[in-house]
């Protein structure tokens, strides 16, 4: 029948063994949930793809399909690597922006924005500063650990970003705690992308499940990869 349709299955994130189950002593996967559409429907809507989830209390993954016609695009990201704030000129600098950051002009074309984090809370004075002088800002990454810090908690980081991508999450009460704090600041958002680290699958379970339950805006996916 496949065949027959001309029908193919759409790109995908996450692993498509999508049923698990025991027969005997021996675990055996299939995939067994795909979504799949002709020529004609992936060219209307070449961007589009299925992200299976995690399997959490059930034997089926869970698999939610975005429908869109374009891939991000823009100009290329302005990226901030805070690692920099190590050598004593740069941390002059940044200082000095924060001490005139009132200042700052309007970043009107700035639409997407990347940040790498080290173990250093300093950077974290800036992000909301760049964020309330972004409008326009549709993209913000965090490109390291989601550390919490009482410097983003005093600003409102009510900015139209749509897509959070985090890079390295591994599911302290910290970091869940930064995350209930830009889900709640960020109202726009439609996307959050998460690389989580876990050292066995009851972590998984774990980190997916506190994840998935941070208040939200009922248009808000969180989208969980474990590296």
């Amino acid at each position: 029948m496949v065949k027959c349709c001309k029908i193919t299955d759409l790109p995908y994130q996450g692993s498509n063994m999508t049923w698990a189950g025991k027969r005997r002593s021996y675990t055996v996967e299939s995939w067994l949930d795909r979504a799949m559409a002709n020529d004609q429907w992936k060219a209307n809507f070449p961007a589009s793809e299925v992200i299976y989830l995690e399997m959490i209390e059930s034997d089926h993954r869970l698999a939610i399909i975005k429908i869109r016609r374009t891939t991000e695009q823009g100009l290329r990201p302005f990226m901030f690597d805070t690692r920099l704030c190590s050598n004593p000129d740069v941390e002059d600098v940044i200082k000095t922006f924060y001490a005139f950051r009132e200042a700052i002009p309007v970043l009107s074309k700035l639409f997407r924005l990347s940040i790498t984090t080290d173990s250093r809370h300093y950077h974290w004075k800036l992000l909301p500063i760049l964020l309330e002088k972004s409008p326009n800002l549709e993209t913000l990454v965090i490109k390291g650990p989601l550390y919490t810090d009482r410097y983003v908690r005093e600003y409102g980081l009510s900015c139209p970003v749509k897509v959070l991508k985090i890079t390295e999450y591994e599911g302290t009460f910290e970091e869940l705690e930064q995350m209930k704090h830009f889900l709640e600041k960020l109202p726009c958002l439609e996307l959050v992308k998460v690389r989580a680290s876990a050292i066995n699958d009851k972590e998984k379970s774990r980190i997916t499940k506190y994840l998935l339950l941070v208040p939200r805006s009922s248009n808000c996916d969180i989208q969980i990869k474990f590296l």
